[in-house]
This record gives structure tokens, sequence and C-alpha cells, in this order.
């Protein structure tokens, strides 16, 4: 911008150097943005408190990149890691809303570049290899420190009988190899201790999703989900210092069976339980943040080497006398000996090591599990290594030592390898080639899939060609028969009495033990519903005529709950009729569980039955409460989902909180007068809410009207399908789109019958495996909801904090 050129350009005039003078440009232009400023007097940085930490973090990047510590690349540049939060695709912070490709023009050549990738890649692979030999290490060390330690106490308890200072070598070895010289050894209580290991949440530099765990006897189990927030270890909580051992952590979905918990801090407000901390921040033992993905290693330096194994001592006489001089007779026995030794012939040199000589007494054999190879090395070394007579000559001392020598010193024979089966070798290969998985499509993706495949494109016919050679002469006359015919949906034949009118068709209606459609139309059903069908003829035999789901407290936030479904609206969704509010939240609820699993916490929605015109002309204060509790437990989200029926209309509401605006997706663009009464509700929530929840919130919020969307033809009152199909589209492409005004809604197919009978599947699908099914997550058998383990954790902690 000019104006921050100018003012860095006065200052280098004067003879001041800016403290911005080498930061890059984007990092300067976003500094200056967000109301940093310089110092007219020194050029040093003044900003405000609300980018203080960006500024601080913004300065310390750019004096790392300057001394070669950090490396810019691209987007991830040191404007990057100030933030600590990645660059947002489609627009350059810093240079404005544009692309990427024109805000790193210097970086054009990684445009559509692999290689980034894959130096990612080769960096994860290399510090993942160096996590791994750091463990092997820690745990040779820690092998060899509890070996030691053991050996260490069996002396103490076994102690050696003291062996007369005889045949003692200056260099003190006491042991018939004295004069080869002391062989030097790394001791093992010389070594250094491992360091402690470090949690991996003290290596995340941004906010990372994470678990919170609790121990439970010899187990560990997830509580509770959210975010993990890097936490400086001078950093407070609520103006307090940060306990040892403990992190902040946002939660944001807490596990319905452990609500009750208790925390060990609480919460800002004084909140004690888990249940009454969603959305909010609390300290957690960071010895059960638990990262998904990450393996939790331990940083260390550069591996030193691996400590020599322990050795056993060389084997040496049990009494061995002054060596004799070879001119000199044998010396004298011992009192303690009964008899003297005999002189032994000499020992062969040792060019090749001597062969067992057989024993005369054996003991029997041991089995063949027991033959280790410790014990059979330790025989054979019994056998070969006798120790010399009191009475050898020096030549037989001579050739004992090299003998002994050699033995210690020759390298190692390698171990016999194996055999492995050839059915377990393939099977392992098999299991370690990079195999691509077959990625399983939803009921949703798997109908239009099937539908696209067999669409045959269409062949425009004469007056159809988007580019006609004659434009046709169209006269008052003719626009009033082409009306007639569009309002009446006749054909030309129909119209001169050649062909007969079809009269219509009876409408096939709803009886409970009766199939939802015609019976000669079942064979025709997609598979959920025909599976859907089955079941439902088995219960409509014993009188049933509803089912429930079971609704909890972190679903739609209004406390546990029974979501009602009655088969009569299932049949108006198999005979393409107006959508009942129960199956509504039923698709809704299957969105908060699709988003809950995706990992996607941004995105709110709000039950359709708690907030509609029904309800608003019955309790509109009740209503009214109603809307202010969901934004208030929802404020932390960038968007929030409302369907809303109005006059027997299904729309769909977008919040968006960031933008402060409501965005009205509508099939038929009605008039904006229509919501009216609804709009009035939201504007005095909101004035509520605004008094509630502090932020930088718009005094009104805006509205946005008429959408490209698909339409639904005139005449219809399929809207309810529509509204299910908006919430599917923006569900999935907000994560990656945040301008609405960029999100491509499905409207490529002519007739739109392919994505309605797409809703009709996923939802049946839903219903079948997550309601009706007793492994589902809102499978409700009737019974009350019970709390034993939940209670079990509660008391168990409460124990162990007394």
């Amino acid at each position: 911008m000019p104006k921050w050129e100018q003012m860095e350009a006065s200052l280098i005039e004067r003879g001041i150097e800016p403290a911005t003078a080498n930061w890059p440009e984007r990092s300067k232009f976003w500094y200056y943005a967000h109301g940093g400023t310089l110092n007219p007097a020194d050029g040093s940085l003044v900003f405000g408190y609300q980018i203080q930490e960006a500024a601080r973090r913004l300065t310390d990047a750019v004096e790392a990149s300057s001394q070669g510590t950090f490396r810019p690349d691209r987007d991830r540049d040191e404007l990057t890691l100030a933030l600590q939060t990645p660059e947002h695709p489609g627009r350059t912070r810093g240079k404005g809303v544009i692309p990427w490709k024109i805000g790193f023009k210097e970086d054009i050549h990684t445009y559509r570049s692999r290689m980034r990738s894959k130096r990612d890649t080769e960096a994860k692979i290399a510090d993942l290899e160096f996590r791994v030999s750091s463990y092997e290490l820690n745990m040779q060390e820690e092998v060899a420190r509890k070996v030691d330690e053991r050996m260490a106490a069996h002396r103490s308890h076994d102690p050696q009988p003291t062996i007369p200072p005889a045949m003692v070598s200056p260099s003190g070895n006491r042991s018939s190899c004295a004069s080869t010289g002391q062989v030097g050894s790394q001791s093992m209580d010389a070594m250094q201790t491992q360091d402690e290991s470090t949690c991996p949440v003290d290596d995340i530099t941004q906010r990372t999703p994470c678990e919170l765990h609790i121990p439970f006897k010899n187990l560990s189990i997830k509580v509770a989900s959210g975010m993990a927030i890097p936490t400086d270890p001078s950093g407070t909580y609520h103006c307090r210092p940060i306990p040892a051992g403990y992190s902040k952590v946002e939660v944001e979905l807490v596990e319905g069976a452990y609500e009750d918990l208790e925390l060990d801090y609480p919460g800002g407000d004084g909140e004690t339980h888990l249940r009454d901390i969603c959305h909010a921040i609390i300290l957690w033992r960071r010895r059960y943040i638990i990262l998904p993905g990450r393996q939790a290693a331990s940083r260390a330096p550069s591996p030193p080497a691996p400590p020599s194994p322990p050795q056993d001592p060389a084997p040496s006489p049990p009494h061995a006398p002054p060596a004799p001089s070879p001119p000199q007779a044998p010396a004298s026995t011992p009192p303690q000996d009964p008899a003297p030794t005999p002189p032994r012939a000499p020992t062969p040199t040792p060019p090749q090591a001597p062969l067992p000589a057989p024993s005369k007494s054996r003991a029997p054999p041991a089995p063949p599990l027991a033959h280790t190879r410790a014990t059979k090395k330790a025989k054979v070394d019994a056998d070969k290594n006798k120790d010399p007579g009191y009475d050898c000559t020096q030549e037989e001392l001579d050739a004992y030592v090299a003998s002994e020598v050699k033995r210690q010193f020759k390298p190692r024979s390698p171990e016999k390898k194996i055999p492995i089966d050839p059915s377990v070798r393939n099977f392992f290969r098999g299991m370690s080639a990079s195999v691509k998985e077959a990625i399983k499509l939803s009921d949703y993706e798997r109908t239009l899939k099937k539908a696209s495949s067999g669409k045959s494109k269409p062949v425009p016919q004469l007056g159809e060609q988007p580019n006609q050679e004659i434009e046709p002469l169209v006269t008052g006359k003719e626009m009033t028969i082409e009306q007639f015919i569009t309002d009446t949906g006749l054909t030309t034949d129909q119209l001169l009495g050649v062909a007969p009118i079809e009269k219509a068709e009876v409408k096939y209606m709803y009886e409970l033990g009766k199939p939802l459609v015609k019976p000669e139309l079942l064979q025709s059903l997609p598979t959920q519903m025909y599976k859907f069908h089955q079941l439902y003829m088995e219960m409509s035999a014993t009188g049933r005529e509803m089912i429930g789901a079971r609704i909890r407290d972190t679903d739609f936030l209004q406390g546990d709950d029974i979501l009602w479904i009655n088969f009569r609206g299932i049949y108006e969704l198999y005979q393409l009729d107006a959508l009942d509010v129960s199956i509504m939240s039923c698709w809704i609820l299957m969105e908060i569980q699709r988003a809950r699993r995706r990992r996607v916490f941004d995105t709110g929605f709000i039950d359709p039955r708690k907030v509609n015109v029904a309800m608003l002309d019955q309790y509109p204060q009740e209503t009214e409460d109603n809307l202010v509790h969901l934004l208030k437990a929802q404020r932390y989200k960038t968007f929030i989902l409302l369907p809303y029926n109005t006059e027997f209309h299904w729309v769909l509401l977008l919040i968006d909180l960031e933008a402060c605006t409501v965005n009205v997706y509508d099939s038929m663009d009605k008039k904006e007068s229509t919501f009216d009464k609804v709009f009035e509700l939201i504007d005095r929530a909101w004035y509520r809410f605004r008094h509630l929840v502090r932020g930088k919130w718009r005094e009104r919020l805006r509205r946005k009207f008429k959408f490209p969307c698909a339409k639904q033809k005139q005449g219809t009152n399929l809207c309810g399908y529509y509204v299910c199909e908006y919430c599917h589209c923006l569900a999935d492409q907000i994560i990656t789109t945040r301008e609405l005004d960029f999100i491509r809604m499905r409207d490529n197919l002519t007739t739109h019958k392919e994505f309605i009978a797409a809703v009709q599947e996923q939802l049946m699908g839903f219903i079948n495996e997550e309601i009706l099914d007793p492994k589902g997550e809102f499978y409700y058998d009737g019974n009350t909801i019970h709390r034993s383990l939940a209670s079990e954790l509660a008391a168990s902690t409460t124990t162990s904090k007394s």
C-alpha cells in the first residue's frame, strides 16, 4: 500500500531503520492491515493487544528465517508460522482475495508440482525413522540398565571368595591373560539414564484435534474429544499458573456415558462436571491427551553409540602360584591339596582352536527344548577350557594364554537362519504391499452413480438445438396456446382429439399392515428402501405404528429425548409426497453424525421440530428461548443450518456467524415477505444473543435470498427433498470452500429424479443401520437409559482424588 511504503520511506530518509525493513512483503502488509504501525521516533513496532502474540511470533519467525533455522516454503512462510493457522485456498493473507497462483508469483514453478508433497513425505519418513531409532536405543539402554542392576544385586547377595594376590599383572588383571594388556570396557553404571519422555501434546504448535482419556484400572477410556491448544510452560489459566502435568484443551464433544465425570480443576465459570464444559477450555492431564495418528516418542539428540554387552571374565586357575622360571623344578603343592597334579603334555599351539576332550563322566542329556544357545556354549567352554595345573611349565602357560586370547577375541559365528514357511512369507509380503482399498460409497453416492451410469446423452430435436438456424416466428395466438399446453400438460395429439386424455390415477392410500407402495412396484425398490419395507411389514403385523430414535444432549443440545417417526410419514416418503417434520429431523440427525465422524466441528444444526411456523404460532416465547439457547450453545460454530417450514413449504436457513448473515435457500424463490415472521423471531433472538455472548457481532443480521440452487417444478410438493439436498451439498463443501457464493449446488440434472431417489435411499439406509439395528448409535429399545459404568468411573475418580 502506498501509505505504508511512504511511512517506511520517511523513516529511512531520517536515518532510522524500520523494524520491518527485512520483513517479507506479505507479513509486513498483514501487520499493517491489522492495526500495527511503527514508532516515528525509533522505528520500533507499535501494535495493540489483539495482535500482540501474533506480532511477537512474527518477529521471531523473521529472525529465525534470517538465521537459517527456518526455511519458508510458499504458503508455509513466516506469516503462517506466526498465525499458527494454515493458509486458506482461494485467497492470500496480506495481499487480498486473490488465488495462490497470483499471490505467490515467486513460487510459480511449484504450482501443480508433486515435489513439495514428495519432500513432505520424505521428511515425515525421516522423522519416523529417527523416532523409531530413538525408541530402540532407549529400549536397549533400559534393558542394559536392568541387567546391570540385577547383576549387582546378585553379586551383593552372593559375594565371590577372596583370591590371594598371586600372579597379579601390573595392569591389575587377575587372569592368566594379564600379559595381553587390559581390555577397555564401558561400565554400565557410567551410562546416562534415559531422559524422561515428553507427551505428544508438547510438540504441537497449533490447535490440533485430540481425544481426552481417563485411566480405569489398566485401561485408558475415551470420555470426550476436542481441540488441543499449544500451552506455554509459563502460561496461565484464568490468571493462575497451569499446574504441572496439565495442558489446556477445548472440549467439543462429550461421550454420553461420562457426562457426570468430575474435573480435576473447575472451569472458568466454576464448572465441575464434563456435562457443563462443552465448547469451553479446561485443564486436562497431558498424559491422557491423545492425538490420533501420532506416535508418542521421546525427543532425543543424536543417538549415542550402543553400549557394549557385558562379557564373562576369562577363566583363571583357582590358585595360581608365582610364575616359575624355566630351569627351576616345579613348585610344591599347596597344603590344602591332597596330592600334586602330575605334569601334562604341552598344549598344542593355537593356530587352530583345540577340540573338546571327551569327558569321563557325562550327565544325562537334557530334553531338546532345554538346549538353548547359552547352555550349549557354556557346556562346550567347560569341556574345552580346562584350567592348567599348578606344576605346568612356562611354555604350557604361554600356550594356554595364547589359546584363551584367540578364543576370547575370535569372531562370532553367524546364527543359523530359521526356515520360514513359504505360505507365511507370502502372507506377510501381501500385507506389506501397498494395496489400494476400495472406498465404500454411501447409499446417496451409490444411487447417483447408478443413475448417471445408466443415463444416455439426449439428442436435441428440432427446435431444441442451442443454436437455431432459423428463428421461429411467434405470434400472440401461438403464445396463448403454448401457455395453455404448458399449464395443462396436454400434448398436441390430445388437443386435436387424436389421442385420448388420460385420467388421473387414484392415489394409493396408506393403511397399517399393507405395503407402502403398490405390490407390483416392490421389486423395483432400491436396496435400503426394500430392506426397510421388509422390516416394516414385520413390525406393522404386530400393530406397531412408529419407531423411536434415541437422541442425546450432544446431538440437538436439548437434553436426552426420543425422536418418534410415524410409519405414515415414511409412507409419504415412499410416495414422493410432502416430508413430515420428523423425517426432516431424522435427516438432520444423520448430518450431525456424519459431521462428527468426519471431525467437522465448525458446522452446527438446529432441530426443525423446535423452530417452525406451528411452534411460533402456539408457543412464541418458548420458541424464542429455544433459538437463543441453541445460538449460545453453538457460538463457536461458523455456520448453523436450520430447515424451516413456513406455509407448508420447506426452506433452508443458513446462519453465517462470522459474516452475521442469514442465507435463504428456497427451491421456489418465494417473496421475501413470506419469511417476515421467522425473521422477526431471529431478530429478537439475535438481540438477546448479542447481549449474552461477547464478540464482534453486527447489530442486525443481514439477509440474502435467491441463491443459485436446484429449483422444483411448479405444482409439486418436493420442497423437503430439495432442502435435504441443500444440507448435504453444503455440509460437504463448507469444509473446503468458505465463500458461500462459490459453493456449487447440484443443478446439472434434467428432472432432479436422481438426487431425490438418492435422498430417499440415504435416509432409509440411516434408519436401517443406525436406528433399527441394535448396534446403531441411535437405537432405542424402549427401556430407561442406565449409566452404571459412568457411575463406577465417577466413583473411582473421586476415590483416587481423595
